[in-house]
């Protein structure tokens, strides 16, 4: 599953919301991984991107989340 958001101005903030449902007979422990990656574009838009001539800052995060189950 992904999720493209195409511009988000400074100081804004996306949320994404998921729902997970489980089989009738889950028990335990139900884990999910989360990733996420973001470029910060330079002023003048996408279309002055030069990708061999400048330095685009990239982010990337990555989380594992863990919850029981019950029933």
């Amino acid at each position: 599953m992904g999720c493209l958001l195409d511009t988000l101005n400074p100081g804004r903030t996306a949320t994404l919301k998921v729902r997970v449902w489980l089989r009738g007979g889950a028990r335990g422990t139900a884990t999910a991984d989360f990733g996420s990656a973001s470029i910060d574009v330079p002023a003048g838009g996408p279309g002055t991107l030069d990708i061999h001539g400048i330095d685009v800052g990239t982010d990337v995060k990555y989380v594992r989340v863990k919850t029981r189950v019950l029933r």
